[in-house]
C-alpha cells in the first residue's frame, strides 16, 4: 500500500494547531479556592475572577450567597459546602451553558438551582428547604444526576418552557411540596429515581424510563395494593405506570432503588416564608427580560406620538 506523504503533511499542518490550543486552553486553566485560609472567602468572588475553563473548589462552610454563574467553569465543592440562599433569590443560578456544579448543598433560595443555560452538569448536590430544588427555565441538554432533593416547599425538579432533551437519572426525590413537574417541554429522559412521598406531573412528551428495563420508583406505587404488579418477581412492574396529565408512561416502575447517599443535616436553617401563589407558578423570567421590555414600551410609546 503507497502511502501519500504529501497529503499526510498537509494533515499534520492543519491538526498541529488544533491540538496545540487545546494543550495551551488545559495549560492556562487555573483553579482558585474557597474557604477558611484559602484566597478567597466568597465564592461570587472566585467567580468573578475565573476565566472560562477555570475550576472554582469551595471547601467545606456555610456561605451566605446568591450565586451566579456566567462563565464556563466547574463548580467543585468539597465537604459539602453550604450555599445559602438567605430567603431572597436562588442560591445558585447557571447563565453561562456547559458549567459543572459538584458537591454543594443548596438551600433557603427561591430555587436550590435556577437554571436558563445549556449543556451543564448538576451532580451530587443536595436541594434542600428551597421553594424549588431544581428549576428550568429553556433549558436544554442538562444532566441531573445523583443528587438529593428533599423538603423544597413547592417542586423538586420543575422544568417550565421548551426545558427540553434534559436527563434526570439516579436523584432521590423525597418529601418536596411535588415531586417533579413538567410544563411544554418535551423529549426528556427520567429514569432511576427514587421518588418517596411525591407526586410527579406532566404536560409534555418524555419518556420516564431507559427504554430498556428500568424506570422510576414511586413510594405510591410500590405495592400490589397500589396497581403494582410483579409476577415474575423482578422487582419491576408488569404494568406501567400512568403519569398523570398527559398520559406519559413509564414502561418499567421499580419497586425500590438502593442508596447510600447519606440524608444532609443543615447546620443552619433559614426556613422561606410561604408562597403566596396559589395556584399555578409565576415563571421566574431572566434578568435581561425586564429592561428589553421596557424598551419595546418606550419605543410604542414614542410611535404613538409620533403618528398623532
Amino acid at each position: 500500500m503507497s502511502i501519500n506523504y504529501k497529503t499526510n503533511g498537509i494533515i499534520k499542518i492543519i491538526l498541529l494547531p488544533l491540538f496545540m490550543a487545546i494543550l495551551m486552553t488545559q495549560a492556562s486553566a487555573s483553579i482558585l479556592e474557597v474557604g477558611e485560609g484559602q484566597e478567597y472567602s466568597h465564592i461570587q468572588d472566585a467567580v468573578n475572577n475565573a476565566n472560562e475553563g477555570d475550576k472554582v473548589i469551595v471547601h467545606s462552610g456555610i456561605y451566605e450567597e446568591n450565586v451566579i454563574l456566567d462563565k464556563q467553569i466547574i463548580l467543585q465543592g468539597v465537604g459539602s459546602p453550604i450555599i445559602d440562599g438567605m430567603g431572597v433569590g436562588n442560591s445558585l443560578s447557571l447563565y453561562a451553558e456547559s458549567l459543572v456544579v459538584d458537591g454543594f448543598v443548596l438551600c433557603n433560595g427561591r430555587s436550590g438551582s435556577y437554571v436558563v443555560s445549556d449543556n451543564n452538569i448538576l451532580t451530587n448536590n443536595t436541594f434542600k428547604g428551597n421553594q424549588y430544588g431544581v428549576y428550568l427555565f429553556g433549558s436544554k441538554g442538562n444532566v441531573i444526576e445523583q443528587n438529593v432533593i428533599e423538603h423544597n416547599q413547592r417542586y423538586g425538579v420543575y422544568l417550565l418552557f421548551k426545558s427540553d432533551n434534559n436527563i434526570i437519572t439516579d436523584n432521590m426525590i423525597n418529601n418536596n411540596g411535588g415531586g417533579i413537574r413538567i410544563i411544554s417541554s418535551d423529549d426528556n429522559k427520567l429514569y432511576l429515581n427514587s421518588i418517596i412521598e411525591n407526586v410527579v406531573i406532566s404536560n409534555g412528551n418524555n419518556q420516564w424510563d431507559d427504554g430498556v428495563d428500568k424506570g422510576n420508583h414511586y413510594s405510591f406505587f410500590d405495592e400490589e395494593s397500589e396497581g403494582f404488579i410483579d409476577k415474575d418477581h423482578d422487582d419491576v412492574s408488569d404494568v406501567p405506570y400512568k403519569i398523570p396529565v398527559k398520559n406519559e408512561v413509564d414502561n418499567y416502575p421499580l419497586a425500590s432503588i438502593g442508596s447510600t447517599r447519606p440524608t444532609i443535616v443543615l447546620v443552619k436553617e433559614n426556613p422561606i416564608e410561604p408562597s403566596k401563589e396559589t395556584s399555578e407558578e409565576i415563571p421566574e423570567f431572566p434578568t435581561v427580560a425586564f429592561p428589553i421590555l421596557l424598551l419595546m414600551g418606550i419605543f410604542v410609546v414614542f410611535n404613538k406620538k409620533t403618528n398623532s
